[in-house]
């Protein structure tokens, strides 16, 4: 199940980069209500209570995205709820009548059981990919400095601090905790992806939350109305583990979607994902501390040299648009095995 919950999100990542790539949009700070429009009818509308947002559509039916203005507070949270409510409408296998009622893309995928709370999920994943473009993001981002980058995501993005903390967060080894704070109390929290540790629950008091004593590091950025807190736990061979894991796992999700998109024959399926996986991982060894971009050039002149009846299916695969991804996840996955290989040799205890 966790692993077609993570196949669920990918997707919905991935339709969310079309919709960027169909409207032009690269950097920060789309016209999401155009967006929209172009998708759906669009109109303000009072639902009942505890509803932001209410997408209705079906068969032979145009779809309808009913916005509560009362609701949705302000700017950032209705530019954060027209994208969530879009993936309602352009991820197809959500049907029917969707009812959304924090919808400002913080809400994780680990954890949830029922088909609500995976649609929700999914529909957040989209929102954030299409507010925060990750080529983008991973240009700005600043691995020592969470906090920071998550200030300048929701500045630029114009979106509320928990999408902006959670996009953050998603592009982070493990070992993050992050929560929104109103008053002193949780209003929203999350963690990087692998974490152990749970976030604060919302509603406690922060002050009152086990990670304050366990951190390493606890940031704190004062925004108009309400404060994000930033932990960063401690490193150890455990969590590079954990990180090795989750990297394997993305790594072998998004080369999945690759050969699917491709729609290859089960032989030459075979092949490819032989191949991509063989040039990937001479890439990384061959620079291991170059950027997405060199990792991607190198990869791909690979794959020119390559000379089989296939070949050609191995250079559309080169040139897919989660290439990029599959190579950063295969890098990271690389650095968690070199420094749990090196903090095990350390250690005298073990």
């Amino acid at each position: 199940m966790p692993e077609r919950r993570a196949r669920a999100l990918l997707a919905a990542r991935r339709v969310a980069a079309r919709v960027r790539e169909a409207h032009g949009i690269a950097g920060p700070g789309c016209a999401i209500d155009e967006i929209a429009r172009a998708h759906a009818e669009v109109h303000e509308t009072q639902l009942p209570s505890g509803y932001c947002a209410l997408v209705v559509h079906g068969d032979g039916m145009h779809p309808c995205i009913h916005i509560d203005p009362e609701h949705t507070a302000g700017p950032l949270r209705t530019r954060a709820t027209l994208a969530h409510a879009l993936a309602h409408v352009m991820l197809g296998w959500h049907l029917g009548m969707c009812g959304c009622e924090q919808a400002d893309g913080s809400l994780p995928l680990e954890g949830t059981l029922d088909v609500w709370h995976c649609q929700e999920a999914e529909a957040d994943a989209f929102a954030r990919e299409l507010l925060v473009p990750r080529p983008w993001l991973r240009s700005i981002l600043q691995a020592s400095h969470p906090v920071r980058t998550a200030r300048d995501v929701r500045a630029q993005c114009h979106i509320p601090a928990a999408m902006a903390a959670q996009a953050v967060s998603d592009e982070l080894p493990p070992g993050h905790i992050w929560a929104v704070c109103v008053r002193g109390h949780v209003r929203r929290s999350g963690t990087s992806s692998g974490t152990s540790q749970s976030p604060p629950q919302p509603g406690t008091a922060v002050e009152t939350a086990s990670i304050v004593r366990d951190a390493r590091e606890h940031h704190i950025l004062k925004l108009e109305d309400r404060d994000l807190h930033w932990w960063t736990l401690e490193g150890s061979p455990v969590q590079q583990a954990a990180a090795l894991r989750v990297a394997a796992g993305t790594a072998h999700d998004i080369l999945e979607s690759i050969v699917t998109d491709l729609m290859l024959r089960p032989i030459d399926a075979q092949y490819v994902r032989a191949q991509v996986t063989s040039i990937a991982g001479w890439a990384v060894g061959e620079r291991p501390a170059g950027t997405q971009e060199d990792l991607v050039e190198l990869a791909r002149s690979r794959a020119g040299a390559t000379n089989s009846p296939q070949a050609q299916h191995v250079r559309d695969a080169m040139e897919h648009p989660l290439l990029a991804d599959y190579v950063t996840a295969r890098a990271v996955q690389s650095a968690a095995r070199k420094t749990s290989a090196t903090e095990f040799a350390g250690d005298p205890a073990r």
